[in-house]
């Protein structure tokens, strides 16, 4: 949620700069500097799967709205976070590709090792967010159309086990730690486009105000898109919507963007 503020935060900072609105320009300096200081300092690792490119993207496509002074701005925030955030968050991504290291060796060491353990010998973060997608992509192999459902659920995963295509410590997890495979898991094709449209819906509901003849309107579109490819992102490393934080965000970022720019349509 921070990560999206802080994205939203370089969005009041351009509408600042195209109204020339200096109080809003200050709080979404401060809005942009702090917020992504709070996302690198969590060690939050969903959010930064997409969050950098569309922060880059909207500071690259509003370019000319900057002035000298605007630049100066940026390369002050870029500082302020580089030098308070960004060693602690350097640390958590090499400790992210150790985890991912560790576990590559533990499958070479299983498949050279003709007995199957019945003890996790996977224990990282990494390493068991790797085996709860193998796990749901197996299962969703199996049961393409609706899934296991929730009442084959934990049986499926068990046969997996004894099989021993999957870790045993996927058993103390309920959750894929991924949107879609969750849904593509427990519900198949049907739970899984079923997503896809929750999130298309409202991308599709205002391709028509996508025209740049209302600056709001556009604007506002935007900064819809900006929110629907954020929460995109944050699904990759976790069921984000089963959250009522995530799904409270969700629907109001969509019911409030949207209700701007199909409003500015309206009175068109």
């Amino acid at each position: 949620m921070a990560a999206s503020l802080s994205v939203f935060s370089i969005f009041a900072y351009i509408y600042s700069c195209q109204r020339t609105l200096p109080t809003l320009k200050t709080i979404a300096f401060l809005g942009i500097t702090l917020g992504f200081i709070a996302t690198l300092l969590s060690g939050g690792r969903g959010s930064w799967v997409i969050t950098p490119f569309v922060a880059l993207w909207a500071v690259i496509y509003y370019r000319k709205h900057f002035s000298s002074r605007d630049y100066l701005a940026i390369a002050t925030s870029v500082v302020l976070i580089v030098v308070t955030a960004v060693i602690p968050a350097l640390d958590r991504a090499g400790l992210v590709f150790a985890e991912l290291d560790d576990y590559q060796q533990i499958q070479r060491t299983e498949m050279a090792d003709a007995d199957t353990q019945r003890t996790p010998s996977v224990t990282s973060s990494s390493g068991v967010r790797v085996e709860l997608w193998k796990t749901a992509l197996y299962l969703f192999a199996d049961n393409p159309i609706t899934g296991t459902g929730y009442s084959q659920f934990t049986s499926a995963r068990e046969v997996l086990v004894e099989k021993g295509q999957v870790d045993t410590i996927v058993m103390n997890f309920s959750r894929a730690h991924n949107q879609l495979l969750e849904e593509l898991q427990v519900k198949g094709l049907i739970g899984g486009l079923t997503l896809i449209v929750l999130i298309a819906a409202p991308w599709l509901a205002t391709r028509k105000t996508n025209t740049g003849d209302t600056p709001d309107k556009y604007f506002a579109t935007i900064m819809l898109r900006s929110h629907l490819i954020l929460i995109a992102g944050y699904m990759l490393t976790q069921h984000y919507l089963n959250h009522h934080s995530g799904i409270l965000f969700f629907s109001l970022g969509v019911v409030i963007f949207a209700s701007i720019a199909l409003r500015a349509e309206a009175r068109d």
